[in-house]
Protein backbone atom coordinates (compact mmCIF):
# COMPACT_ATOMS: atom_id res chain seq x y z
CA UNK A 1 0.00 0.00 0.00
CA UNK A 2 1.18 2.79 -0.77
CA UNK A 3 1.27 6.76 0.91
CA UNK A 4 -1.19 7.94 -1.56
CA UNK A 5 -3.25 4.75 -0.80
CA UNK A 6 -3.27 5.29 2.81
CA UNK A 7 -3.86 9.15 1.95
CA UNK A 8 -7.05 8.26 -0.15
CA UNK A 9 -8.00 5.60 2.37
CA UNK A 10 -8.12 8.41 5.43
CA UNK A 11 -10.04 10.58 3.48
CA UNK A 12 -12.35 8.20 2.32
CA UNK A 13 -13.06 7.18 6.18
CA UNK A 14 -13.16 10.95 7.37
CA UNK A 15 -15.58 11.19 4.86
CA UNK A 16 -17.72 8.64 5.43
CA UNK A 17 -17.60 9.58 9.26
CA UNK A 18 -18.59 13.11 8.53
CA UNK A 19 -21.73 11.40 6.46
CA UNK A 20 -22.56 9.41 9.23
CA UNK A 21 -22.28 12.21 11.42
CA UNK A 22 -24.70 14.55 9.49
CA UNK A 23 -27.17 11.95 9.00
CA UNK A 24 -27.52 10.44 12.48
CA UNK A 25 -30.86 9.49 14.39
CA UNK A 26 -32.53 11.87 16.68
CA UNK A 27 -34.83 9.69 18.28
CA UNK A 28 -36.08 6.00 17.72
CA UNK A 29 -38.18 6.88 15.36
CA UNK A 30 -35.30 8.17 13.12
CA UNK A 31 -34.08 4.74 13.38
CA UNK A 32 -37.37 2.84 12.76
CA UNK A 33 -37.35 5.37 9.39
CA UNK A 34 -33.47 4.38 8.30
CA UNK A 35 -34.45 0.39 9.14
CA UNK A 36 -37.44 0.46 6.45
CA UNK A 37 -35.58 2.40 3.85
CA UNK A 38 -32.85 -0.21 4.60
CA UNK A 39 -35.57 -3.19 3.86
CA UNK A 40 -36.47 -1.80 1.00
CA UNK A 41 -32.87 -1.01 -0.28
CA UNK A 42 -31.63 -4.56 0.34
CA UNK A 43 -34.77 -7.06 -0.34
CA UNK A 44 -36.56 -4.74 -2.89
CA UNK A 45 -34.77 -2.40 -5.04
CA UNK A 46 -31.68 -4.38 -5.28
CA UNK A 47 -33.31 -7.35 -6.25
CA UNK A 48 -35.31 -5.14 -8.51
CA UNK A 49 -32.49 -4.07 -10.03
CA UNK A 50 -30.65 -7.09 -10.28
CA UNK A 51 -33.46 -8.54 -12.16
CA UNK A 52 -33.22 -5.95 -14.92
CA UNK A 53 -29.82 -6.90 -15.73
CA UNK A 54 -30.15 -10.74 -15.18
CA UNK A 55 -34.30 -11.01 -16.04
CA UNK A 56 -35.51 -14.66 -15.30
CA UNK A 57 -35.17 -15.76 -18.77
CA UNK A 58 -31.76 -14.49 -19.40
CA UNK A 59 -29.66 -16.50 -21.38
CA UNK A 60 -25.53 -17.26 -20.90
CA UNK A 61 -23.14 -16.74 -23.75
CA UNK A 62 -23.61 -20.36 -24.24
CA UNK A 63 -27.38 -20.12 -24.37
CA UNK A 64 -28.20 -21.27 -21.16
CA UNK A 65 -30.58 -20.08 -18.78
CA UNK A 66 -28.86 -17.53 -16.02
CA UNK A 67 -31.01 -18.64 -13.46
CA UNK A 68 -30.57 -22.55 -12.94
CA UNK A 69 -29.86 -24.30 -9.95
CA UNK A 70 -27.83 -23.58 -7.63
CA UNK A 71 -28.48 -19.78 -8.72
CA UNK A 72 -32.31 -18.79 -7.89
CA UNK A 73 -33.75 -15.96 -9.14
CA UNK A 74 -34.43 -13.70 -5.86
CA UNK A 75 -37.76 -11.95 -5.71
CA UNK A 76 -38.18 -8.79 -4.22
CA UNK A 77 -40.40 -8.19 -1.34
CA UNK A 78 -42.21 -5.80 0.03
CA UNK A 79 -42.58 -4.93 3.75
CA UNK A 80 -45.26 -6.66 5.89
CA UNK A 81 -45.36 -6.20 9.15
CA UNK A 82 -47.31 -9.58 9.24
CA UNK A 83 -44.44 -11.36 7.88
CA UNK A 84 -42.43 -12.10 11.72
CA UNK A 85 -38.84 -11.85 9.64
CA UNK A 86 -39.67 -8.94 8.21
CA UNK A 87 -40.66 -6.70 11.28
CA UNK A 88 -37.58 -8.92 13.20
CA UNK A 89 -35.59 -7.30 10.69
CA UNK A 90 -36.60 -3.30 10.80
CA UNK A 91 -36.92 -3.95 14.75
CA UNK A 92 -33.66 -5.16 15.01
CA UNK A 93 -31.84 -2.77 12.80
CA UNK A 94 -33.32 0.11 14.24
CA UNK A 95 -32.27 -1.02 18.26
CA UNK A 96 -28.94 -1.41 16.47
CA UNK A 97 -28.63 2.27 15.09
CA UNK A 98 -30.20 3.47 17.78
CA UNK A 99 -27.37 1.40 20.19
CA UNK A 100 -24.82 2.86 18.13
CA UNK A 101 -25.82 6.74 18.23
CA UNK A 102 -26.64 6.45 22.34
CA UNK A 103 -30.67 6.58 21.40
CA UNK A 104 -32.78 4.98 24.18
CA UNK A 105 -34.18 2.24 22.59
CA UNK A 106 -37.75 0.70 23.68
CA UNK A 107 -37.34 -2.67 25.23
CA UNK A 108 -38.83 -4.44 22.78
CA UNK A 109 -38.95 -8.07 21.48
CA UNK A 110 -38.72 -9.07 17.79
CA UNK A 111 -41.28 -11.70 16.75
CA UNK A 112 -38.87 -14.95 16.36
CA UNK A 113 -37.85 -14.31 19.67
CA UNK A 114 -40.77 -13.77 21.45
CA UNK A 115 -41.29 -17.27 24.01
Amino acid sequence: MTASDVSSLEFKTKKEGINLFKNRPMNFYDCINYAVHKFYKLFRNDIISLLKVYPTDHKTKEGNLFWTLPKRPPVPQELNVENPFHLSFVISAAALRATVFGINCPDVKTPLNRQ
